[in-house]
């Protein structure tokens, strides 16, 4: 298990919570995509493109997406807009703690979360 591993899981982690808070606060979609439009010009455009059509779908689809573990979703994970939103931060140092050792035994306990590296891992007899 490497850093990176355990990463991709803390960040699949949070973003199933949020998809949680989308589903019973919709009106946080909203809030996401006026966040996206402030910081367009210190994001690359191609990731902000990618979240306003993420959080543009319809609620039940972008929570089924945000907690895929589809290589796009991965990657668009690591730009995330929603872990600056003060509706979707984990401020307690005890909760980000908390996600970060569930991210390690979910990692040792089921490995990666990109498919690819489940591949890799499988063929190293790993897994």
């Amino acid at each position: 298990m490497d850093a990176m591993d355990v990463h991709d899981r803390q960040l699949l982690l949070f973003h199933r919570l949020a998809a949680r808070r989308l589903r019973s606060r919709p009106a946080l979609a909203k809030h996401a995509r006026l966040y996206l439009s402030h910081i367009r010009s210190r994001w690359g455009v191609r990731e902000v493109e990618q979240w306003e059509q993420l959080l543009a779908l319809p609620i039940d689809e972008a929570c089924r997406r945000l907690s895929s573990r589809s290589d796009v979703m991965v990657d668009m994970r690591l730009s995330s807009p929603l872990r600056f939103m003060p509706e979707f931060e984990l401020r307690d140092a005890s909760d980000r703690r908390r996600l970060y050792v569930a991210a390690l035994r979910f990692t040792d306990q089921y490995g990666p979360v990109r498919p690819l590296a489940c591949a890799r891992a499988a063929d190293r007899g790993g897994f």
